[in-house]
């Protein structure tokens, strides 16, 4: 069986980095026909 590679791009940094800004700024330039997939993981820190 042969492998289809995806092309992946992650982005990642620290809050208020501009990674947000970044992301829909490049949204806007990709074709009407390109596929995307949006993965976020929220993670949050407890001080005991």
């Amino acid at each position: 069986m042969s492998q289809k590679k995806i092309p992946t791009t992650i982005i990642s940094g620290s809050l208020g980095a501009g990674k947000t800004t970044i992301i829909r700024n490049l949204v806007k330039q990709l074709p009407d026909d390109y596929k995307t997939i949006w993965l976020k993981k929220r993670i949050r820190r407890c001080k005991y």
